[in-house]
């Protein structure tokens, strides 16, 4: 499982075979990863996290320490609340992304759905996930405390949860202390997000420069070949382009090749 490397990989979770163990079926889980598949990852490239995914991970790492958790996760979701990307201090951290992806409940999940910081001092007690609390906590994952990653038009980016190994009562005042740290994260995803489409705009701009800067050589071409005016000699290009269903940068391409032609 690589938990830190900014890939989201697909887990199962299954039952252990038939035993003598007498706890109630749904604590008896184990993780299992599958070896065939390759991990999948979100086109991180477009919304920008991927060149930003160590940093993002530092700072995740960095939250955890000053809340003295014993892990952190930072989970990324698309409109509908599926993740698309997640970065985790520890395995525990990462484990409990994974469930609530899963199992589509959560302390994330809440805290992106109520927009509120999200605090569990114990996932072995209580009926509020029937699912995910006994598989998260037979995983030495029993206190979480997460808050909604938003950007500031108040769409939801995600979650930031930091988890515990044993029980913990969270107090008022790190609530609200994730809550600042997720707004920062908020922050920071969208700076990357807006940093990428700078740069996927400058690509199509020098493309498209690029591209006329083709087609007016061209033109010059065919205007000294066959003696026409600029606009006939456009015209020229255009039609042989429709005429074999090509683009005009291909066929350009072709009239500078051949000189002779």
């Amino acid at each position: 499982m690589n938990y830190d490397s900014g890939q989201v990989g697909e887990m199962r979770w299954l039952r252990e075979p038939p035993s003598t163990d007498r706890r109630p079926p749904a604590d008896r889980w184990i993780l299992a990863e599958l070896p065939t598949r390759q991990p999948t990852q979100a086109d991180v490239t477009t919304n920008g996290i991927g060149d930003h995914a160590d940093a993002l991970r530092q700072v995740v790492e960095t939250i955890a320490g000053l809340l003295g958790a014993d892990g952190g996760a930072l989970a990324v979701v698309d409109d509908d609340g599926v993740m698309q990307w997640a970065t985790a201090t520890s395995q525990l951290a990462y484990l409990l992304t994974q469930v609530e992806q899963d199992f589509e409940e959560g302390p994330g999940v809440d805290a992106r759905a109520t927009g509120q910081p999200v605090a569990i001092p114990d996932l072995r007690l209580g009926q509020r996930w029937l699912r995910l609390g006994p598989v998260a906590a037979s995983h030495r994952v029993r206190a979480a405390l997460a808050a909604p990653v938003r950007a500031a038009d108040g769409r939801t980016l995600g979650a930031l949860t930091v988890i515990m190994a044993t029980p913990r009562q969270w107090s008022q005042a790190e609530a609200q202390a994730i809550s600042g740290y997720a707004s920062i994260l908020g922050q920071l995803l969208v700076t990357a997000a807006d940093a990428a489409q700078q740069r996927r705009l400058a690509g199509q701009l020098q493309t498209a420069l690029d591209r006329r800067a083709v087609i007016e050589q061209v033109k010059g071409v065919l205007m000294a070949r066959k003696g026409l005016p600029s606009l006939q000699a456009f015209q020229l290009l255009r039609h042989t382009a429709r005429s074999s269903s090509r683009k005009l940068t291909d066929v350009a391409a072709e009239i500078i090749a051949t000189p002779h032609a």
